[in-house]
This record gives C-alpha cells, sequence and structure tokens, in this order.
C-alpha cells in the first residue's frame, strides 16, 4: 500500500512539474508565433507602402502636358516617352491576314470586314539602371480615322511569332516583338496608341 502511495505522489509530483513546463512551452510557442506574425505584416506594410510611393510617383506624370494627343500624335522618329519607356515602330504588316490566318474553315480567321494588322515594336526603357519600367500589353491599342480603339487580337497571337508580352525591366533595357490587331478594312491613318493608365494616352503614327 505504502510503494502505490509512494508512486502516486512521483505521478502527481511530475504532472505539477509538467503542467506549468507546457504551460511555459505553449506560451513561447505562441510568442515565437506572434512575433512571426507581427515581422510578416510588417513585411507586407514596408512592401505597400513602397507601391504607393511609386504609384504616387507615376500618377504625379498626370500633372505635366501630354506629349501627344489623338489631333497631334508623334511621328515615328521621336524621343518622348510614357512611364518612362519610348517606342519606336520597326514594321507594319496591313493586310497580315495571309500571314496569320490559318486557312481552313475550322481555324482561326479574321472578321468578315476586317483585316489584320501585324505591328512590331522596339521598346526601350529610358530610366537610369536603377529605374524600373512597366509595358502592360492591355495597354497598347490602334485608332483609326474612325475614332474607334482596336484592343489586340488575342486570338491571332498564336504560332511561332515573337509577340510581345507584360515586361518589367530596368532602365537602359531593351524589348521588341509584335502585336496583332484586327482593324475595319476602310480605316486609314492608323495610329498607335499607348493607353497608360498612370500617364496621358501616348498617340504616335504607324507611317508616315
Amino acid at each position: 500500500m505504502m510503494k502505490k502511495i509512494g508512486k502516486l505522489s512521483v505521478i502527481s509530483v511530475v504532472f505539477l512539474l509538467l503542467v506549468p513546463a507546457c504551460s511555459f512551452l505553449g506560451r513561447a510557442e505562441e510568442t515565437t508565433n506572434n512575433l512571426d506574425v507581427e515581422e510578416v505584416m510588417n513585411t507586407q506594410i514596408d512592401e505597400v507602402t513602397d507601391d504607393f510611393e511609386e504609384d504616387l510617383e507615376l500618377f504625379a506624370q498626370l500633372d505635366t502636358e501630354p506629349v501627344s494627343t489623338r489631333s497631334d500624335p508623334l511621328p515615328l522618329q521621336n524621343n518622348e516617352t510614357v512611364e518612362g519607356m519610348s517606342f519606336s515602330i520597326v514594321d507594319l504588316l496591313r493586310p497580315a491576314d495571309d500571314l496569320l490566318s490559318t486557312g481552313d474553315e475550322y481555324g482561326v480567321q479574321a472578321v468578315a470586314g476586317t483585316e489584320l494588322v501585324l505591328l512590331t515594336l522596339n521598346i526601350t526603357c529610358q530610366l537610369d539602371v536603377d529605374g524600373r519600367c512597366y509595358f502592360d500589353i492591355a495597354n497598347a491599342k490602334l485608332v483609326g480615322s474612325s475614332g474607334i480603339v482596336y484592343p489586340i487580337n488575342w486570338d491571332m497571337m498564336i504560332g511561332s511569332g515573337e509577340y510581345l508580352d507584360n515586361a518589367e525591366m530596368f532602365g537602359e533595357a531593351q524589348l521588341s516583338g509584335a502585336l496583332v490587331f484586327s482593324v475595319n478594312v476602310e480605316e486609314q491613318g492608323l495610329l498607335f496608341l499607348y493607353d497608360s493608365f498612370y500617364d496621358h494616352p501616348f498617340f504616335m503614327k504607324t507611317s508616315e
């Protein structure tokens, strides 16, 4: 009987020692987790703050006069920029249906009354080596004499062509590639439009 009581006493003592130890470990783990959460939150806040400051700098460009308008577009050769980027037109093929259409009734083809335009661009980030430019392909458009704005024809940007895509690049970097548009056959005097969210719309002639 005394042995049983002794064993129970030892178990009770061990139990009493383990309870505060577990409690301490729990608090320590909770503190560590709280520190991890706080560290993550601080990192996220810093990232959001940096993005916000960058957006403010970009939006500040809207306080300046536009470098071009639809009625007064830039010539093919120019040194103007939008969001720190300059654009030059390497080639424009119109119509480009024979090159881009698959040629069978089940393939992708231009819609009746329209024709395809293959526009090849060279883009340069004109910022210093530490600056960054962001090319958003959805901002690239064409405007015709009718005033209609033509977005990219995503369905025709297929195959092995060297097409442009969204890109982030540091200052002095260059990229080039093609974009495909579908425009009405009657359109004349096509203009390239980079419809910036942060800056004034950028209009440039596609031919002399």
